[in-house]
């Protein structure tokens, strides 16, 4: 085991890394009075590699003995976890993993197994004997943090908690970097380039992508390019594969939504805005791909939020512009529209409203008066976003009309290539 196979995170490794040599030398920190953490639960998303990061404890002269939820849904859980719990006391210096404790003993209603009740005893117990012998450490593994069994958590027994986060930016480039150089076959990409359009993606959905990409490079015997790994994150992005692209009148009026949505996106998220596509896929007939944001999908200010906001009512804006009118497939953009401005509204207090912040914090509901104010005020940012999509289309009415031509040939199309049509319309 061990943490070779982990790249990035180094602040987390660092005190794995610390625990590994605190059970190693456990019996002389016993002899100073000083006891190690008895529990330590590492909880995140699914997919950031807690597993991974709770075995990487163990090394040469630490046992490793593992319950997993599988092993609570036999016959006799409770000897399951006893017999793993003896193991562990009989074997130290030892590392008891308790993989998904939050399927083992929980709360919610989604994981529920016959004899929950007696298995959380028994957990509870053997805890608390375990207390009485410094030599095992106790690490679990946990997606679902808020169902797990309060009692869990008692002084005591998890008294150490670390948070695995989705790997940031160079953190996923070093994640990168050891998955690419795994691969035996040529590469044309970079990196860095690869870890700036992933912001959000954990390390597994990494590995899923680029072993994906690199399986569609090598049918067609070529090198590994953005392009293959562009199409296995639309593939994952809409569950679907791609479908062959609409003729005439559909492909005229893809081109010209995504068209819209690709120019006011260059100009209003250009950190943001990475490619514009009439690919249909799932149930969409094209899209534009935005790099996600390294904290959440909405940017820090009311300002950049009211630009995606215009950039997710591009594509109405473009259809209005060049037919009068949008067709009814642009329901999914009105409503991520909505969802913006209903954040700023309700959670970030924009627009007078953070008297009703004060209100959801003591707990209390909303008037009628002012669900109905935030209606209003809602449909005005909205309103306004789509004029100044609308306004930029009209002055940028060359570099548009170029980009629909380009879109209806190339089907696909990077920022750069965008950009450049820009420069040919001045």
């Amino acid at each position: 085991m061990g943490f070779e196979n982990i790249a990035g995170y180094r602040n987390e490794k660092k005190q794995l890394e610390k625990l590994t040599n605190q059970l190693l030398n456990f019996a002389a920190f016993q002899e100073k009075g000083i006891r190690l953490p008895r529990g330590v639960l590492l909880y995140g998303i699914p997919g950031v590699g807690k597993t991974v990061m709770a075995r990487s404890i163990v090394t040469d002269g630490i046992s490793f003995v593992e319950l997993r939820a599988a092993d609570c849904l036999t016959k006799n859980p409770a000897k399951n976890i006893q017999d793993a719990f003896s193991q562990a006391r009989e074997r130290i210096p030892s590392l008891l993993l308790l993989d998904e404790l939050d399927k083992i003993a929980q709360s919610s209603p989604n994981y529920y197994m016959e004899g929950n009740d007696n298995v959380m005893k028994v957990l509870l117990q053997e805890l608390d004997r375990s207390q009485e012998n410094l030599g095992v450490l106790i690490v679990a593994t946990c997606n679902q943090y808020e169902f797990l069994n309060p009692a869990l958590l008692r002084s005591g027994r998890f008294d150490k908690m670390i948070r695995i986060e989705s790997p940031g930016f160079e953190d996923r480039t070093e994640i990168i970097k050891m998955y690419l150089d795994r691969l035996k076959i040529e590469k044309d990409i970079s990196a860095e380039h690869f870890s700036k359009i992933t912001g959000g993606y954990t390390g597994a959905q990494i590995e899923c992508i680029i072993n994906e990409a690199a399986l569609l490079a090598a049918e067609d015997n070529e090198k590994l390019s953005v392009l293959q790994i562009q199409t296995v994150m639309n593939r994952m992005s809409f569950k679907a594969l791609e479908r062959n692209v609409e003729e005439g009148k559909k492909l005229e009026k893809a081109a010209v939504h995504e068209a819209g949505h690709a120019i006011v996106a260059a100009l209003l998220c250009p950190e943001q805005f990475a490619s514009a596509s009439v690919i249909p896929q799932g149930q969409t007939n094209g899209h534009i791909r935005m790099l996600r944001n390294e904290v959440s999908s909405l940017s820090e200010t009311t300002a950049d939020a009211e630009n995606e906001t215009a950039v997710a009512l591009a594509g109405i804006a473009a259809e209005k512009v060049v037919y009068g009118n949008y067709s009814l497939s642009c329901e999914d953009d009105l409503e991520k529209a909505a969802a913006i401005v209903f954040f700023l509204i309700t959670k970030i207090g924009a627009y007078g409203f953070d008297k009703l912040q004060n209100l959801q914090n003591r707990g209390e509901v909303p008037s009628d008066n002012i669900r109905n104010e935030i209606s209003l005020v809602k449909g005005e940012v909205m309103d306004r976003m789509l004029s100044k999509g609308i306004e930029i289309i009209k002055k940028n009415k060359k570099w548009f009309e170029k980009t629909v031509e380009a879109l209806k040939k190339n089907h696909i199309m990077s920022k750069e290539e965008i950009l450049a049509l820009r420069d040919e319309s001045i």
